[in-house]
């Protein structure tokens, strides 16, 4: 089993929820097999699970999503400085709405020693990419034209007309500029959308921001930045087309 080299030696402590005893033992039995991990509890109630995150450090959490009282996702929503999330289901329609938290996986039901193992990967690599990104941004404010990011002990000025896109990456974000460069932020995209000005910036889907300026077509489904083509997320598409209808020019003049 390969781990990250950076990692091998950190043990990570998990709980693990579940209202259906079956399942969480299942669980529980499959978790028990993974090295470099810390067993610290389980549950069956979410709101037990709830106060013991509030007053304990935990770095996984493996749980169900529909469970009474409380919900797998309305739980993670409520916490204010969350762990990982791994969620493991019999409901495959509900992998969508684990994108709201950010999970770092979802497994469906029933739950085997290999899979497991591949969202430990999936973490591992998460960790190392976490590692080695900016974890800083500084914004001057809106009516500013560029912001900095911490980075290799330094601060880079990001001019807004050089970055083209910025690219989700669950808790952190890729920012693809001009010029060919990447620069990775742990910032996610939708505080990132926050901090920009929307004078120069778009949300067109769950993962992409574009710039404006670097736009050279749409349409209903797609935007494109010269040779790049994004679909358009259903969340955005009217957001979208109000936007740069305002820039077309009308068939018929007033």
């Amino acid at each position: 089993m390969l781990f990250y080299s950076r990692f091998v030696r950190m043990y990570l402590k998990y709980i693990t929820l579940d209202d259906n005893p079956v399942h969480l033992q299942q669980l529980d039995e499959v978790l028990q097999q993974v090295p470099q991990c810390e067993y610290l509890n389980s549950f069956s109630n979410p709101l037990e699970a709830f106060q013991f995150l509030q007053e304990n450090s935990v770095d996984i959490v493996f749980m169900d999503i529909e469970m009474p009282e409380l919900s797998g996702i309305e739980l993670a929503k409520q916490l204010q400085n969350p762990p990982l999330f791994v969620f493991v289901s019999s409901h495959p329609e509900f992998g969508a709405e684990t994108y709201e938290v950010d999970a770092i996986d979802y497994i469906i039901k029933p739950i085997g020693l290999e899979r497991v193992l591949k969202a430990f990967k999936r973490i591992y690599k998460f960790l190392e990419t976490k590692s080695q990104a900016s974890h800083e941004i500084q914004m001057e404010s809106h009516t500013k034209s560029y912001f900095f990011i911490r980075e290799n002990q330094q601060h880079i000025k990001i001019e807004y007309k050089d970055l083209v896109y910025a690219e989700s990456l669950n808790s952190f974000t890729h920012l693809h500029m001009s010029n060919g460069k990447k620069h990775l932020v742990l910032v996610g995209l939708k505080s990132l959308e926050e901090q920009l000005s929307k004078t120069f910036f778009l949300r067109i889907s769950r993962s992409i921001l574009v710039n404006k300026d670097k736009i050279t077509s749409y349409s209903t489904t797609h935007v494109c930045l010269n040779q790049l083509s994004f679909g358009i997320g259903p969340k955005y598409g009217q957001t979208l087309q109000d936007t740069l209808g305002q820039l077309t020019i009308s068939r018929f003049g007033d």
